[in-house]
């Protein structure tokens, strides 16, 4: 996911959103971001294919970190 669409999803700017994202990997908070600075884990889920998948009660499906 990329900072701007988070931003987007949450009303904040994109210099917040980065910084909320730093700091939740430098304290060690389950994130990783890509090469591109995108979160692709977060857990307990990631946009990356894994074998582990979820569903939830929602209906939404995503893999598992």
């Amino acid at each position: 996911m990329k900072p701007a669409q988070i931003a987007t999803s949450v009303g904040l700017d994109i210099p917040a959103v980065t910084g909320l994202l730093d700091d939740l990997e430098k304290h060690l908070f389950f994130l990783v971001r890509n090469g591109l600075g995108e979160v692709s884990w977060a857990f307990p889920v990631t946009s990356d294919r894994t074998p582990h998948r979820l569903r939830f009660s929602t209906g939404e499906r995503i893999f598992g970190a």
